[in-house]
């Protein structure tokens, strides 16, 4: 199987990126590890402080994380995760990362305390994270031009297929087989949008992402992309923090429950999904 890593991102596909998927506000390949707040002390970023946290989030997935008109974060994950640290009397700061980059930036470098931004829990991700409880179910869905002739996960045989950078959906490409042979070519994006434009410009023949998002960029370009009705299973996302800070996530946890079981989590995920646009 052939993997090519695209660079959808130049100016020109940016432009049309934000016409087309208007809500989204996408930024450019240079963007900055720490766009809200302050420059990270990097010598001294070892531990996670239970009083002042760094959340690293990518700022392109919308309606988890994304910009507004102003240049501001929102989203769902944010609404959230101000709540939970509200509730823990933590201040909260967020660094806009490429997807890509939250392994180092969290593991190896420690710039950040925890990466949330709608990571889906998978086997081998579990191995390497401490995940949050789950708070989002999202499924692994695929998409296709309007008018494609694709209706099948099979179809896919043969087909030039685009994915997200990262992505716990990598693995499960490799079992994808139909009349045509196996996948001709998967290429891997930084965010969802450029797949989205990829189909558009044909490309790729089909774009393999979280329902989540799919549904937002669905009520943006209505009539241009199609979802299969088959899948590829359900998964949840939760909050990725590194395994030595257990008992911090242990604490997180009561609290996330807590959200749940007095009705702010459905209030917040209602102002994010209910008849959203």
């Amino acid at each position: 199987m052939k993997y090519r890593i695209s660079e959808i991102w130049r100016m020109g596909t940016m432009v049309i990126a934000a016409m087309l998927l208007g809500g989204c506000n996408p930024t450019d390949g240079a963007k900055s590890t720490s766009v809200d707040a302050a420059p990270v002390n990097q010598a001294a970023s070892g531990g996670l402080n239970v009083k002042h946290v760094r959340v690293g989030v990518d700022a392109n997935f919308p309606p988890m994380v994304y910009r507004d008109a102003r240049g501001q974060l929102v989203g769902y994950d944010i609404d959230l995760s101000r709540e939970a640290f509200k509730r823990m009397g933590a201040e909260v700061e967020y660094h806009d990362l490429h997807w890509g980059a939250k392994d180092d930036e969290l593991l190896k470098f420690k710039n950040v305390d925890m990466f949330w931004s709608g990571v889906n829990i998978s086997p081998a991700r579990a191995e390497v994270y401490e995940f949050s409880a789950p708070y989002l179910a999202n499924k692994q869905i695929v998409v296709v031009p309007v008018n494609s002739p694709i209706r099948t996960i099979a179809d896919l045989g043969g087909k030039r297929v685009g994915v997200q950078r990262g992505s716990s959906l990598l693995p499960r490409l490799e079992a994808i087989q139909g009349p045509e042979g196996r996948i001709q070519s998967v290429e891997t994006f930084e965010e969802y949008a450029g797949i989205l434009v990829s189909m558009l410009e044909g490309k790729l023949d089909a774009g393999l992402m979280g329902s989540v998002a799919l549904d937002y960029y669905q009520k943006n370009t209505p009539g241009k992309f199609r979802i299969l009705d088959e899948n590829l299973g359900e998964t949840n996302m939760a909050v990725a923090f590194r395994k030595e800070d257990r008992n911090f996530v242990e604490n997180f946890n009561k609290v996330l429950e807590a959200m749940k079981a007095d009705g702010t989590t459905e209030r917040i995920r209602a102002r994010w999904f209910d008849n959203k646009a």
